[in-house]
């Protein structure tokens, strides 16, 4: 809950969804003075350049720079910037390989854009002078703030932790990109996003490939049944080919093996793929009978791309299969084109219960830019709905307002007749023997 922190910390007019009355009061660590963490002496170092374009009240603007453990290690309160300067560049040093979120803020709540002049931000990696590359940049069209996810590294492929130090992950995958005719422009992330808190895997920023048309395949390791999302950005003509095979090592012919990919196509300037590292064929949870079938509609905003979701599974009786991931979505990110400020309905077959046991599942919606799907860009909303949407068995609905994540979790129990069937009672309110209903968490 930083980011509202922040925004009722710094805005004299913040927006009603942020409660800030009712819910906030701030802490000696939700704004400190100056930065509350250093590197280590002893640990590598990069240079992060902060570059700011201002509109005409360069004194709303600030922006803060916290690890992935939560510590603040820069901030620049809004008031700091003065009337009259249209740019400023600031030089962070930052702990080689960490993983970092930036925060830039508006106390007005009007971005940088577009009343008061054309303003946008850059992060570059590198000191102002030497050979800088680009880690994320973007328009200043927003209202109170934007939030981005980056990696401080020198080096090209750089698969990252909490701690800054390699993972554990014993799975292999294998990544293989033909680099076309522009490979500078190629970068991607592997983002494990099962995590209470998303967490970047591994990533290969812009400027990493400089060879044309060359095959590269790499291989990572992560952990088995763990849930990725594999950001791919370039231009229409960076990339020949791109494929994500399970196995240490890539074959041109991937088969089963092969999680997604293209051949001789335009690339899009962005596009997420989502996978389970597990094996192909294999299932989290088998379980004899007929499956149960959940229907999840969805009511976008205007950024149906940002949003995803999955569900875990986990035994009420044994731990043997506890917290497996049973279902996700979407294979590849919902298309602002078609399903902008959309609804779609989504529906989610889980595995079947066997007679007289029990299951406890989780939905868990997601969304990439940490503002959920109401209200800044639409009147979004989820419903999720046990069965068939029209047979009404509600379990729940969220307007999933202003955060990364929303949950909701249920109880399946097993029906002990012969037919093993999944059913719950339709009378409002009051479970019946199959199934118990908890509150949007």
């Amino acid at each position: 809950h930083w980011i509202q922190a922040v925004v009722c910390d710094i805005s004299a007019s913040p927006p009603s969804y942020f409660d800030c009355n009712a819910t906030y009061s701030p802490s000696p660590s939700a704004s400190p003075t100056s930065p509350t963490v250093s590197p280590a002496p002893s640990a590598e170092q990069s240079i992060v350049t902060v570059v700011l374009d201002f509109d005409k009240r360069p004194f709303e603007t600030g922006f803060i720079i916290q690890n992935d453990d939560g510590d603040v290690v820069h901030k620049v309160d809004p008031g700091t910037y003065q009337p009259g300067e249209t740019r400023q560049s600031e030089s962070i040093t930052l702990i080689e390989g960490m993983v970092y979120s930036i925060l830039f803020m508006d106390s007005a709540g009007d971005g940088f854009c577009c009343d008061n002049g054309l303003g946008r931000y850059t992060v570059l990696l590198g000191s102002p002078g030497s050979q800088q590359r680009l880690l994320l940049s973007g328009t200043g069209d927003f209202k109170h703030f934007s939030r981005h996810k980056f990696v401080a590294s020198t080096s090209g492929l750089v698969e990252t932790s909490l701690q800054g130090t390699p993972r554990g992950g014993t799975f292999p995958i294998s990544i293989s990109i033909n680099t076309g005719s522009e490979p500078e422009q190629i970068s991607w992330t592997l983002t494990r996003i099962d995590l209470p808190t998303t967490q970047i895997y591994a990533t290969v920023p812009i400027g990493t490939y400089n060879a044309s048309q060359e095959n590269v395949v790499q291989t990572l390791h992560v952990e088995e049944h763990g849930l990725y999302s594999f950001l791919l950005a370039g231009t229409p003509s960076c990339c020949r080919s791109f494929e994500i095979q399970l196995g240490e090592t890539w074959q041109p012919s991937g088969g089963d093996r092969a999680v997604f990919g293209w051949w001789n196509k335009s690339a899009p300037a962005q596009e997420v793929h989502t996978f389970i590292a597990q094996h192909p064929h294999e299932t989290s949870i088998v379980d004899p009978g007929e499956p149960a079938l959940l229907s999840l509609v969805l009511q976008f905003d205007e950024y149906p791309q940002e949003i995803s979701w999955f569900v875990i599974g986990s035994s009420l009786v044994d731990s043997i299969d506890d917290d497996r991931i049973v279902a996700f979505g979407p294979r590849q990110n919902y298309d602002p084109a078609v399903l902008a400020s959309s609804e779609i309905q989504e529906e989610i077959s889980l595995p079947a219960i066997a007679p007289g046991e029990s299951r406890r599942y989780t939905v868990v919606l997601l969304d990439s830019a940490g503002d959920g799907l109401c209200c800044e860009y639409g009147d979004g909303s989820a419903t999720l709905y046990f069965g068939p949407v029209e047979r009404r068995n509600r379990l729940g609905r969220t307007r999933f307002r202003s955060t990364d994540r929303y949950t909701k979790s249920f109880s399946i129990h097993g029906d002990t007749s012969s037919s093993a069937r999944l059913c719950i009672s339709t009378i409002p309110w009051l479970v019946v023997g199959m199934i118990s209903l908890l509150l949007w968490q």
